[in-house]
């Protein structure tokens, strides 16, 4: 039952779409008209720029994260407290649960579910990739700082946005096993299994825009031109 809920709660906070209010507000466009036509942070970076992407992506991360935070704590009787290796190991000896990360990454993946298929946009909103660095985030932090600098060494050497979020996504599964073989993560099957199935599912969303680059149809950030200009 904690699942159906927490789902429910992520999705919920997955309605906070940032973007799509933000280019209504301040450009009166709907953002998926332009760009790669979805409504996140990476197409923000395209269409609205460095000014707006920013804040869209820590909304985007921060209502992932907030979602594994408060399911977590109310199911899990975890902690709110966050250091580089996850959300607190604390919780209530007597938590109707079978393991205490369970009830975060179900909010977290609620919260996924909420950004792409978001009610009141008639479920055409992004692709989550923000909203997954947020649940890479409260699992453990050195494991999301490296894909974020993993997705900005690729942006900067291909200077593409969204491709650089496959390369990211691709990157996710090896460092799970590398950080569940160095024992770094306590989090038990089912959190893998979950954690699995939102990477695939994640590269299977982004399967448009890995055909469009491959075709060379992808809009550049800059061009080398800019580079020596600079």
């Amino acid at each position: 039952m904690f699942r159906i809920i927490c789902l429910l709660i992520g999705y919920a906070l997955g309605h906070i779409q940032t973007s799509f209010i933000l280019a209504k507000i301040f450009k009166k466009i709907d953002i998926r008209d332009h760009g790669t036509g979805n409504a996140g942070a990476s197409n923000s970076l395209v269409v609205l720029g460095k000014k707006f992407a920013i804040p869209i992506l820590l909304v985007d991360v921060g209502k992932s994260f907030l979602a594994f935070a408060i399911c977590a704590a109310i199911f899990g009787g975890m902690s709110f407290w966050f250091d580089f290796t996850g959300i607190a190991f604390t919780y209530l000896p007597d938590a109707d649960v079978p393991n205490p990360w369970l009830p975060g990454v179900y909010g977290s993946l609620g919260a996924i579910f909420g950004h792409m298929y978001p009610i009141y946009m008639r479920f055409r909103g992004g692709k989550s990739i923000a909203c997954g660095i947020g649940l890479v985030l409260a699992l453990n932090g050195w494991m999301a700082l490296i894909l974020i600098v993993i997705a900005i060494t690729t942006v900067f050497t291909l200077r593409y946005v969204s491709p650089s979020s496959t390369v990211s996504l691709i990157a996710l599964p090896v460092l799970i096993g590398l950080f569940d073989i160095r024992n770094q993560i306590p989090w038990g099957g089912e959190v893998l299994a979950v954690g699995y199935f939102i990477t695939v599912f994640l590269i299977y969303r982004h399967k448009n825009v890995i055909k469009k680059f491959l075709n060379g149809n992808e809009k550049r950030l800059w061009t080398k031109a800019e580079d020596i200009k600079a």
